[in-house]
């Protein structure tokens, strides 16, 4: 199984080196529908990772993509482990679960409709716009 690392994002100046190793794709955000699996690592426990925001994953949730997600932050409020998304503690468990994912077509699935399922009901413009009405209303 051939396995390509996508990486999504605006500033390809600073991925251009990784753009020549092999299997290494670069690609804009308007590419996310292609994407098999959302990653999230923040592998520093530092505190620009504990407050950073979790808007790239609500936008892979909210495009039905099963997420590895490092165990820090926001991020452990946001996802259900093992229910509409993975949390890794650690190097290994992240690799595990992207291999887990990678492998099993039908868990990709599965838990990528539940972190749609979750964006809609939690994180949608509507709801946060509800949530901000209510707490000024």
């Amino acid at each position: 199984m051939l396995i390509s690392v996508v990486i999504v994002g605006h500033n390809a100046a600073a991925y251009k080196r990784l753009s020549r190793e092999k299997n290494v794709i670069i690609v804009l955000q308007k590419y996310l529908k292609d994407v098999d699996i959302g990653l999230f690592p923040l592998i520093q426990d530092t505190h620009f990772n504990k407050t950073k925001s979790p808007a790239k994953l609500f936008e892979y949730m909210a495009m039905g993509k099963a997420t590895v997600s490092s165990h820090i932050g926001e991020l452990i409020d946001v996802i259900d482990d093992g229910k509409d998304g993975f949390l890794a503690k650690d190097r290994d468990i992240f690799i595990n679960r992207m291999n887990n994912l990678a492998m099993d077509h039908k868990l990709r699935k599965e838990m990528g409709m539940n972190a749609r399922e979750k964006v809609i009901k939690n994180y949608s413009i509507r709801i946060a716009a509800d949530n901000l009405f209510n707490a000024i209303k």
